[in-house]
Parts: structure tokens; sequence; C-alpha cells
């Protein structure tokens, strides 16, 4: 028996079809109104399927967030898992001026072209461990289509993997639209008949692939962090004063701490505006980063308004 890959969650085979385009018919009708609150309806392409296209009415994403159900798209490397509450549609609605919209999901294999970028946007020593996949929603309504992008809560990609990797040595990157540049999600390392997954959480779409490489410095050997400093390198969510050196006895201000929950978190760095903190202009290298922690409530400035970022932290 199929399970469900969100724990606790039934699971419910609407379709498995060869075709790569999905249009939600009758049988996916009758499976939402018999289904339990919060079940997982499930997509499945052929076997070798390299994407998909999932087509949904208005009328149907409703139904489905009236149930808090999940959404799960499968293709042969991977698959797509949306909480269909996490898709805020009403302000998308009033953009596109009509109530009567559509939503296409795609998930799909890039481009040898794509990937070849994207190899070489990895740093020195690291290999791509999946093959790089793309997800995308988009809205429609008539002629006119607003790309979602971000969400309310994480979704998840599992990818699957090329080989059996150190998950301590591997890490889950996100390439955003039209960016060359990665940033980290956070991501866990699963068993899956017998095939392993890396399933990556985060709240935006984009290009996701597993990579592994190791890294060390010379100043933690034997040092009582080393484990711990290596594994967060390796993920590459810490970077040291230089490539040989990390500086393990330092301190650690508020806004380097920040930058390191931001990435932690697979958090998207944010425009800064200027009703954050009083003591930052946003051309500073930490504004990003700290206006994405602020947006997601993750910070807190002082009383007086600003935010002292490089005061250094204190561990009690």
């Amino acid at each position: 028996q199929t399970t469900s890959p969100v724990p606790g969650r039934p699971l419910l085979a609407a379709d498995d079809t060869e075709k790569d385009m999905m249009v939600l018919k009758t049988e996916a009708k009758q499976a939402i109104q018999e289904a339990k609150n919060g079940s997982v309806l499930l997509f499945a392409t052929g076997k070798e399927a390299p994407g998909v296209s999932l087509q949904i009415s208005k009328e149907m994403l409703e139904q489905i967030q009236a149930k808090d159900m999940y959404l799960q798209v499968n293709i042969a490397q991977g698959f797509y898992i949306i909480q269909a509450n996490a898709l805020e549609m009403t302000g998308i609605a009033q953009d596109l001026g009509n109530e009567d919209f559509g939503l296409q999901i795609k998930m799909n294999e890039v481009s040898e072209e794509q990937r070849e970028t994207i190899k070489s946007s990895l740093p020195a020593n690291y290999t791509l461990q999946s093959i790089p996949l793309s997800t995308d929603i988009i809205c429609t309504a008539g002629e006119k289509q607003i790309k979602i992008s971000n969400f309310s809560t994480y979704v998840c990609k599992d990818l699957l993997l090329s080989e059996e990797i150190i998950p301590a040595q591997s890490t889950v990157l996100c390439w955003d639209d039209g960016s060359n540049m990665f940033r980290v999600v956070p991501a866990v390392f699963m068993e899956r008949k017998g095939k392993i997954y890396a399933r990556a959480y985060s709240c935006s779409n984009g290009v996701y692939a597993v990579a592994a490489g190791s890294k060390t410095f010379t100043d933690i050997q034997k040092h009582e962090a080393q484990n711990d400093i290596e594994i967060l390198a390796s993920k590459l969510i810490l970077s040291g004063k230089n490539n040989q050196e990390f500086d393990p006895n330092g301190s650690v201000d508020r806004a380097e701490l920040a930058a390191m929950v931001v990435k932690a978190l697979g958090l998207k760095g944010q425009t800064w505006k200027e009703a954050y903190f009083s003591d930052i202009n946003g051309k500073e290298w930490f504004a990003d980063s700290i206006a994405a922690a602020a947006k997601a409530k993750i910070i807190k400035g002082m009383p007086d308004g600003s935010f002292q970022p490089l005061r250094n932290i204190l561990v009690k």
C-alpha cells in the first residue's frame, strides 16, 4: 500500500497517466468529496516522465482548501508537496481583476544547459547529487497570468538522489527565478522504497538540487566545536574569516547571528524598509538578512527602535 509522504495524512491516488498535462476530472472531484480532512491528493505521471503540469480550477482549489488537503505531484526524479492553504489567492485574484481563475502547477527537470550553469555556480569541490528540478505555480484568468513564487508556509520538494550521500556533507540549494546565485534551504534525508530522497522545505518556488562537499579550517582542528563547525560549513551555512581560518573563539554580533539564522532557514533576503530599525540604512551587507528576519518575526529590536547590529551576542 502506498503511504503518505506527509506523516499522519491519508493519501489518495487521483490519477496515473503517461501524459505530461493533467486536468482534474470527475475521478479527482469524487476523491476530494470522499476525502478526510488533511488528506494528500496524489497526481502521478508515468515512471520516466521528466515533468508534469497540473491544472486546477478555482472551484476545485476551494474544495481542497476547505478540507485542509495537500497536493502532491510526482515525476520520475522527485515529488512536489503543497499544503493547499499555503496558496493565498484573494490578493492574487484582485490583481488579476477576475475572480474566475485557474492554477497551473509545474514540476520539471531543467535543461542540460541550465544544469551546466548550475554546476558552474557551485563552490569548488562541490558536486550535484540529484537532477535539478524546477517548480512553478501560475495563476491564470483569461489572458492575464501571475506567477506565485512565495508561500505563507513551507512547501516540500523531494529530490531523488543519484547515489548514496553523507548527510553531514550534503545540502539542498535553491536558485530563485532569474538568479545564478543559490541559497541554502532546510532539508532532511529519507529512504523510501529502497531509494534515498532529500526533502527540501522552502517558502518559494525555484530550481532545487542536492549538492555535496566538505569544508574545514586550519584553526578548528581538535577544537571542541570542530564537528559542528564542519557540518554547518559543509552545508554552506557558515563561512570563515577567510578560506583557511574560522576563528572559533571569536565573537559574533547580532547582524552575523541574524544572517546565519536566515541562511539556515532558507529565507529569501528582503528589500530594506526604513520602518524596520532606525540604525540600519539598507546599504549594509547584512541589511537584506535582517529585513528577512524582521519580516518573519524572528528578531526584535531595542525599545528605542534600533537593532544594534554590531553589538556582540552574549552566551550564558
